[in-house]
C-alpha cells in the first residue's frame, strides 16, 4: 500500500491496525472448489470491524486508527482498514465521498495461519465495503466473498493467480499456423493450429495440469491420421459433449510460466453432406486447476467456409467408437443428392464388411487410413430394412437389398466395376429368397458385404439413410473394426463416391515401460547416469483374476532402450515378471538385481520413471511389479473414457494411433542394479602353519545386510592345502552394492584362535585381473603357535654321594597331550609323544623330528614326567608330573617356537653307597664307541642330547598320531587310561 496526498476539503482519511499488529489471522486456505479454481476463506473478523467502519473494534482497544501512520512509525504492512469520513462529521444531500486505496498483492501471507508462506493460487482476495452515520446507524455486510454474492454487493473480490493462461487457434492452408485456410472443399482434409501460451511475473510460476479441448462443430470430421500430438503432451481424449459435438482434449501436465507451449495440429474434414456456404466454426479453451477460468481470456474460435459442389455425396458413422467384447456393431450409412431441383438417376450402394488386412493392396474395397484387425466373426444380425429418406422425399426408400458371401478381397464397393454386374460379375449378388443356392450365402452368418440398388430417382435434396447392425463374436482387446462404403448412380457413371473411415475399436489397453540399471542407486531413472537394460530382456505380464487366479495374458522382451509394451490387454489387474533366468548365468541380466531403492508399492499413483520404481524383489531372483496394476474405463455412453494418465508415453511405445493415450498406461517401471562380490582370503600365519594347518577345514559364517534387509547368504568351507600359507575362497556373488557382511570364522581347525570378524561393504569397483567388478576382498588371519620339548636331568647331594649317579642312565616316562572331542561330543585327550627317555645326569635332550630338528608340538599340548628308574636316589622331583600340572603350549606367540623345559632332579645320601667286590677282569674302556656308557647320537623321533653327556631316546608314537586318531587317552576319575598301543621300551641307546 501506498499513501497518496492527504484529501482537501475537510476530509479525513484514516488508517487502521489490529492494537497488535499483524493480520486478521483467519484462514483463506480452507478448501479448493474444483469448479471455479478457488478457495474458500473465512472473512468472519474483516466483516465484524466493517459493520461499523471500526468503531467498536476502536472502543474496544482492539485496533487503533491514525492519520499519518508513517509519521506515527507504522509499519505499513500493519495497515487492514481504511477510513473515510466527510467535512466535520458530515455529508452533505447530494454529495458523495470517492476513496481509491492503491493496493499491491503480497506473494506471501503476512500473520495468520499461514505466515510466511507463499500464497498459493485460488486464494481469494476479498474487499469489503461498510459505512455508518453518527446517528448510530451501521449498514450490514452481507458480501460473501465465497460466492460473490450478497444484497448490494458492498464488496468485490479478486482471485489471487501467478499465472496467466490464453490460447491462439489457426485455420490453415498450407503450413502449421499459417492461418491462410477460409474456404475448405467438403470432403477435403484440412488442419487447424491450437498454441496454448504461458505468462507470469514469476520464474517458477506453474499452470497445473494444463489442458486444451478443441470442440468440433457438426458437420466438421475428426481425421486422426494425419493430427499431429507433441511429443510430452497427452491425448487426445475423444468425447462427446451434450450437444453432441465432437471433444478432443490434450493434456500438457505441469508448465512452468517460462516454457514455450508445443503446437498441436489437429487434421479434420468438412463432411460431404454440408451445403455450400457452412461456416464451421471451430472452439477452443485452455484451463488450468490454478487458474480460474474466464471464457474472454480462455477460450479462442475460428470459422472456415464450406465450398461444395451439387451432386452425390456420402458420409458413415457408427454408434460407439469405443465397443466391448462380442458387442453389436450399428454403422450408419448415408447418401444424399445435394442438388437444388435436379434429381439423379438411381442411386447404389455397397458395404465391404470390416476384414482383416483390407487396407492392403490386393483388396478391391481398399480402406485407406487404417486396416481392420480382429479375432473372431463379424456378421450381419439378419435381413436389412428399407434405407429412410429425408429432405426432398421421406419415408421409406424403394428398392432391393442384395448379399454376397464371396472373399471380401474380391468385393468392390464401386457399383459400376464390372466384378459388380449382377448378370455377368463375378461377385455374385443374392437376395435374401436366394440364399442356399449356388453362390449365394447359407445364412446371414455367411455374407460379407450388402448392396442397396433404389428403384426410383433420387430426388433433389434428399438424404438416404440406413442402419446396418453387424454382431462380432470371440474378440478380443483392441480389435480394429475399419468402415467404409460406397455409393454410385448412372448420372456420375465415372464418379463413384466414396465415404470417410470411421472405426470401431474393442476396449483394450496398453501396458509398458522402462527397465533401467540404476547405476547411482537412487531407485529413479537419471537418463544422464543411468541406462535402459540390453534388448531380450523378457518380461511376461500376468492378469489377477476377480477369484485370485493368475494367467500370464502376454509376453515380450526390451527393446535396446529398455522399453517394453504389452498391447490388446483387458481392463482389470495387472502384474509382471521378469523371470530369475534372466538374471542368471548366460541370461541378459547376468551380474544384476533388482534394485532396493525408490521403490513405489503402489504401481496406480501414474509416476513414471523420473519418480519412482515399482519393484517387488522375489526369493528365487526374479523381479516382478509390486501390487496389482488396475487398468480401466469409465464408460457413460456414447464415451468411454479410458482412467490411465495422460502423456507417460514418453518413448512412444504404443505405435497403434488408434489406441487412445487414456487407454495405456506406461508407468510400470522396473529397475535394477550392478550386483558385487565378496571373496574371502585366508592369511595363516605362525610357527605351526606348515606343521599343522595342511588339511584344516576352516569354516566362515557371513551375516549380510542391505539396509534393514537381511542378505542370506550360505556359509564358506575353505579347506588348506599342504605347506599353503594363504586360502582364497571362490567370490560369493549375487550381493547388492551396498550390502554390508560381517565375516566370522566359526571353525579355525588348529590354529590358535578363530580370526577375528571383518565387516565389508560392497562398493562400485572397476575389475582388475584378481577381481571381478564391484568385488571387495575380505582378508582374515589365522595365527598357528607351535611349541618344543626338552628334558633336563639334574642331581644334588655331596661330591661323594654324587659319585652314586655317575654313569647311571635314568628313566623317565614323557608324556605329551591335547585336549579333544570327538564326535558326540566327549572331551578327550589325544597323546601326540609317549615314551621312556634314558638320561644322565646333566644331560639335556630335545624333542627331534625326522630331519633331526625341533618337532612342533600343536597348541594346547600339556607335556610332563614321570621317572621310572631314579637309581639309588634317595628323593626324586619332577617340576610338570602330570597332565594337571603340566607344561603347556599356549597361544599368543605363533610367531615365536615355545620352549617347554621338564627338570628332573634327583638328591643322593653317601649312605647309599655300596662298595663292590674287586672283578678280577680288566674295566671296560670307555671310550669305545656305542659302549653301554651311551654317546651323543640319538634316533630320529626322539629325545636327542643337548648336554655334554650321552642320550637315551624313546620314541612312542609320531606327532601326527594325533591328526589320524591312533592314540587316545580318556580321562577319568583322575588317571589316565591308554587305549591303542604304545611301545613304552622302545629306546636307542
Amino acid at each position: 500500500m501506498t499513501l497518496s496526498t492527504p484529501p482537501a476539503g475537510g476530509i479525513t482519511v484514516e488508517y487502521g491496525k489490529l492494537a497488535a499488529g499483524g493480520s486478521w489471522g483467519n484462514s483463506l486456505e480452507q478448501s479448493l472448489d474444483a469448479n471455479t479454481g478457488r478457495y474458500t476463506g473465512d472473512w468472519t473478523p474483516q466483516l465484524a470491524a466493517g459493520q461499523d467502519c471500526g468503531t467498536s473494534a476502536q472502543s474496544k482497544g482492539d485496533m487503533v486508527f491514525s492519520t499519518d501512520p508513517i509519521a506515527d512509525g507504522w509499519n505499513l504492512e500493519d495497515v487492514n482498514i481504511i477510513r473515510v469520513t466527510g467535512k466535520d462529521g458530515k455529508l452533505d444531500a447530494g454529495t458523495s465521498l470517492i476513496a481509491r486505496a492503491k493496493l499491491t498483492t503480497r506473494e506471501s501471507f503476512y500473520g495468520g495461519p499461514n505466515a510466511g508462506e507463499r500464497i498459493i493460487d485460488g486464494v481469494i482476495a476479498a474487499n469489503l465495503v461498510g459505512y455508518k452515520w453518527n446517528n448510530g446507524y451501521k449498514s450490514p455486510i452481507t458480501y460473501d466473498p465465497n460466492t460473490h454474492l450478497g444484497a448490494g454487493m458492498r464488496g468485490d473480490r479478486l482471485t489471487v493467480q501467478s499465472v496467466s493462461i490464453g490460447v491462439k487457434k489457426t485455420a490453415d492452408k498450407v503450413t502449421s499456423g499459417d492461418d491462410l485456410l477460409k474456404v475448405t472443399n467438403v470432403g477435403d482434409m484440412f488442419t487447424w493450429s491450437l498454441t496454448p501460451t504461458l505468462t507470469s511475473p514469476l520464474a517458477d510460476a506453474t499452470a497445473r495440469n494444463l489442458t486444451v479441448t478443441d470442440t468440433l462443430p457438426a458437420g466438421l470430421l475428426y481425421e486422426d491420421s494425419c493430427t499431429v500430438t507433441p511429443s510430452g503432451v497427452g491425448g487426445p481424449i475423444i468425447g462427446v459433449d451434450a450437444q453432441g459435438r465432437t471433444t478432443l482434449t490434450w493434456n500438457f501436465g505441469d508448465r512452468l510460466a517460462t516454457d514455450t507451449l508445443p503446437v498441436i495440429d489437429i487434421c479434420t474434414s468438412a463432411s460431404q453432406l454440408l451445403p455450400a456456404g457452412t461456416t464451421l466454426v471451430n472452439t477452443v479453451d485452455v484451463r488450468a486447476d490454478n487458474v480460474t477460468y474466464n471464457k474472454n481470456q480462455h477460450q479462442a474460435t475460428k470459422s472456415v467456409n464450406t465450398y461444395a459442389t451439387e451432386g452425390l455425396r456420402v458420409q458413415m458413422g457408427v454408434d460407439q467408437r469405443i465397443n466391448f467384447t462380442d458387442s453389436l456393431q450399428n454403422w450408419s450409412l448415408t447418401w444424399a443428392n445435394t442438388a437444388i431441383g435436379a434429381d439423379i438417376m438411381p442411386s447404389q450402394a455397397i458395404y465391404v464388411f470390416p476384414t482383416n488386412g483390407d487396407d492392403g493392396d490386393d483388396f478391391a474395397a481398399k480402406r485407406r487410413t487404417y486396416g481392420s484387425e480382429y479375432s473372431g466373426t463379424l456378421h450381419l444380425t439378419g435381413a436389412l430394412p428399407a434405407p429412410t429418406a429425408s429432405g426432398g422425399a421421406t419415408g421409406d426408400v424403394a428398392g432391393t437389398w442384395y448379399y454376397t458371401s464371396a472373399d471380401a478381397k474380391s468385393v468392390s464397393q464401386r457399383a459400376n466395376d464390372a466384378s459388380n454386374d449382377l448378370a455377368s460379375g463375378s461377385t455374385k449378388w443374392c437376395t435374401e429368397a436366394d440364399f442356399g443356392s449356388a453362390g449365394c450365402p447359407a445364412s446371414f452368418d455367411d455374407v460379407t458385404a450388402v448392396r442397396f440398388i433404389q428403384d426410383g430417382n433420387l430426388t433433389s435434396q434428399t438424404q438416404i439413410t440406413v442402419n446396418v447392425p453387424l454382431q462380432a463374436a470371440d474378440n478380443v482387446a483392441a480389435d480394429l473394426y475399419i468402415g467404409s462404403f460406397g455409393v454410385w448412380s448412372e448420372t456420375f457413371a465415372t464418379q463413384p463416391v466414396v465415404s470417410n473411415e470411421p472405426y470401431v475399436q474393442v476396449l483394450g489397453f496398453s501396458l509398458g515401460d522402462l527397465i533401467w540399471q540404476d547405476n547411482d542407486q537412487n531407485g529413479v531413472y537419471d537418463p544422464a547416469v543411468d541406462a535402459g537394460v540390453p534388448a531380450g530382456v523378457k518380461v511376461q505380464v500376468y492378469k489377477v483374476e476377480s477369484d485370485g487366479s493368475e494367467n500370464m495374458v502376454a509376453e515380450t522382451t526390451t527393446n535396446d532402450q529398455g522399453r517394453w509394451v504389452a498391447n490388446k490387454l483387458d481392463s482389470g489387474d495387472y502384474y509382471v515378471l521378469v523371470p530369475a533366468d534372466q538374471f542368471a548365468e548366460g541370461g541378459p541380466l547376468f551380474g544384476y538385481g533388482a534394485s532396493r531403492n525408490g521403490i513405489q508399492t503402489d504401481p496406480n499413483t501414474d509416476a513414471n520413471e523420473d519418480v519412482d520404481n515399482n519393484n517387488e524383489l522375489l526369493a528365487d531372483g526374479g523381479l516382478r511389479s509390486a501390487g496389482l496394476m488396475t487398468l480401466s474405463a469409465t464408460v457413460d455412453p456414447p464415451n468411454v473414457t479410458g482412467d490411465e494418465p495422460l502423456g507417460d508415453d514418453v518413448a512412444k511405445m504404443v505405435t497403434n494411433r488408434l489406441t487412445g493415450d487414456d487407454f495405456t498406461n506406461m508407468t510400470l517401471d522396473l529397475a535394477v542394479e550392478a550386483l558385487g562380490g565378496i571373496k574371502i582370503t585366508k592369511q595363516l600365519s605362525g610357527e605351526g602353519v606348515q606343521t599343522f594347518a595342511g588339511g584344516n577345514s576352516l569354516t566362515f559364517a557371513l551375516a549380510c545386510k542391505v539396509g534393514n534387509e537381511d542378505i542370506p547368504v550360505d556359509d564358506v568351507v575353505l579347506t588348506v592345502s599342504d605347506d599353503a600359507t594363504t586360502v582364497t575362497s571362490e567370490v560369493i556373488t549375487g550381493l547388492p552394492l551396498g550390502t554390508e557382511c560381517s565375516i566370522t570364522e566359526t571353525d579355525k581347525g588348529s590354529a590358535d584362535a578363530a580370526a577375528d570378524a571383518v565387516t565389508v561393504t560392497v562398493v562400485p569397483s572397476a575389475a582388475t585381473a584378481d577381481l571381478p567388478a564391484n568385488t571387495v576382498l575380505a582378508s582374515l588371519t589365522n595365527y598357528y603357535s607351535a611349541g618344543t620339548l626338552s628334558l633336563t636331568k639334574q642331581v644334588e647331594g655331596t661330591p661323594l654321594a654324587l659319585t652314586q649317579a655317575e654313569g647311571k642312565a635314568f628313566e623317565v616316562l614323557v608324556t605329551c597331550a591335547v585336549p579333544v572331542t570327538v564326535p558326540g561330543g566327549d572331551d578327550t585327550i589325544a597323546t601326540v609323544y609317549s615314551g621312556t627317555v634314558k638320561i644322565k645326569a646333566g644331560q639335556t635332550k630335545q624333542l627331534a623330528d625326522d630331519q633331526g630338528g625341533a618337532r612342533r608340538l600343536p597348541i594346547g599340548t600339556h607335556c610332563y614326567a614321570e621317572e621310572t628308574d631314579a637309581g639309588v636316589a634317595v628323593s626324586h622331583t619332577v617340576d610338570f608330573d602330570s597332565y594337571d600340572n603340566a607344561a603347556v603350549i599356549t597361544d599368543g606367540t605363533p610367531d615365536q617356537l615355545q620352549a617347554l623345559a621338564i627338570t628332573v632332579v634327583n638328591t643322593f645320601d653317601e649312605s647309599t653307597i655300596v662298595v663292590p667286590p674287586v672283578d678280577p677282569k680288566d674295566p671296560e674302556d670307555p671310550t669305545v664307541p656305542n659302549g653301554t656308557n651311551g654317546g651323543n647320537a640319538a634316533g630320529a623321533g626322539g629325545l636327542t642330547m643337548t648336554g655334554a653327556e650321552g642320550s637315551t631316546l624313546a620314541v612312542v608314537a609320531a606327532l601326527m598320531a594325533l591328526m589320524l586318531g591312533a592314540l587316545f587317552m580318556r580321562r577319568r576319575r583322575g588317571r589316565e587310561v591308554v587305549s591303542g598301543v604304545t611301545d613304552h621300551n622302545a629306546s636307542t641307546k
